[in-house]
């Protein structure tokens, strides 16, 4: 549908209780040029010669919230309607009552007096508010450090609720990581990283640096990647320690290469089946395929969650797994040992009932593959491959 161009936009920004909300940012995509302008003191805006459109999407800051409205294309007289509580303002400052200028409070920065308003939306009861400031002074003799401020508000509605946070400085200490490829050469833009821990990286002469929001001494994951060039290279994990020195000597990280998984089966008691026995294997999903050898090619240094069927001497494992990424890249399937259950069912009055499905759900087993059989006209079953262990059983009609 063709529309006319060059229409203008105008209406009112209000709160729930009709009262106009001044200063509040608008912002409207006008052919792919994104236009913006802001509210006066009555709560009025205008938009001149917007470009044709089916409906328009308005995009408000208020407060430094940002809230989503469709209108009328051509709407002389939106009216926008944004529900409020009430609002938190406070002040962010340091442990001696200094201001924290420039910290950074639900997205936006403090000013220079370290204070914020904060605008909620009519649901909220309570704010979680949370002040953090951070700096990272270029070198390795200075680095990074963060304080960081909480604090709970109960919001009334048309009414400002005053908060003040008070920073605190986090500790710190130092991991620094030499990532090397196979052949021992550095790969100074290796993704490097501390698995649970608050952190920052520098980098600098092939040594990177991670700084740790944790004392010294505290036990440290450190994991190195690298995702960039063929890609074929597997990623490593190593356990450090966290140094208060900044200029301790570098931890050498070494990737390996991505290796095809080779998948080895067990039978019930722990026998292997050679390759030889199997009737099926199928691989799919996470980009895995199932090379001409019988093993499975990782697709990224990511690894990959597969689906993956094994079939050999009657047993069949239809389940999903992990392809591992790191030494010896097999993926063992082991078969439980299983056991035959029998039993007859009758009811309340004693009779055998003829046509139920006895069904019986082991431990880590999901529905797909529980162990299912009828009941016979004397009421009797055989439930065959159940895993040995504890179990439950379960009886009902297959008309229920």
């Amino acid at each position: 549908m063709s529309l006319r161009t060059g229409l203008d936009l105008a209406g009112l920004v209000v709160d729930d209780e009709g009262a106009p909300l001044a200063g509040v940012r608008l912002a409207v995509d006008d052919d792919d040029a994104m236009r913006a302008t802001r509210t006066g003191e009555d709560g009025s805006f205008r938009f001149e010669r917007i470009g044709p459109m089916d409906e328009v999407y308005m995009s408000l800051d208020v407060h430094g919230s940002d809230v989503t409205r469709i209108i009328g294309y051509g709407d002389l007289n939106a009216r926008i309607v944004v529900p409020r509580r009430g609002d938190v303002a406070g002040v962010v400052v340091f442990a001696d009552g200094s201001p924290a200028a420039g910290a950074v409070v639900e997205g936006q920065r403090t000013d220079a007096d370290g204070r914020f308003v904060l605008w909620t939306d009519g649901q909220r009861r309570t704010k979680y508010v949370v002040a953090t400031i951070s700096a990272i002074v270029e070198g390795f003799e200075r680095a990074w450090t963060t304080h960081r401020a909480a604090q709970r508000a109960t919001l009334q509605r048309g009414a400002t609720t005053d908060v003040r946070l008070v920073l605190e400085a986090w500790p710190r200490s130092f991991v620094n990581v030499c990532v090397v490829g196979p052949e021992g050469r550095a790969i100074p833009d290796a993704f490097v990283h501390a698995g649970g821990l608050p952190y920052a990286v520098q980098r600098a002469g092939g040594v990177t640096r991670l700084i740790v929001a944790a004392a010294p001494g505290t036990a440290a994951r450190i994991q190195a990647s690298y995702g960039g060039g063929s890609g074929r290279l597997a990623p490593t994990t190593t356990e450090a320690v966290t140094s208060a020195r900044w200029d301790d000597p570098p931890i050498e990280l070494r990737l390996g290469r991505l290796e095809p998984v080779t998948v080895r089966v067990f039978a019930p008691g722990g026998e292997e089946i050679g390759r030889a026995e199997w009737t099926a294997l199928h691989v799919e999903g996470g980009g895995a395929r199932l090379l001409p050898d019988g093993r499975i090619d990782v697709p990224a240094p990511g690894g990959a969650y597969v689906r993956i069927v094994v079939e050999t001497r009657g047993l069949r494992f239809d389940g999903r797994r992990t392809l591992p990424i790191e030494a010896p890249h097999e993926l063992r399937i082991e078969f439980p040992r299983t056991a035959r259950v029998t039993g007859r069912l009758v009811g309340s009055d004693g009779n055998a009932i003829e046509g139920a499905v006895i069904t019986i759900y082991h431990a880590g087993r999901g529905k797909g593959t529980v162990p299912r059989a009828p009941t016979a006209a004397d009421g009797t079953f055989v439930v065959g491959g159940v895993p040995v262990g504890r179990a439950r059983l379960y009886a009902y009609r297959a008309d229920d």
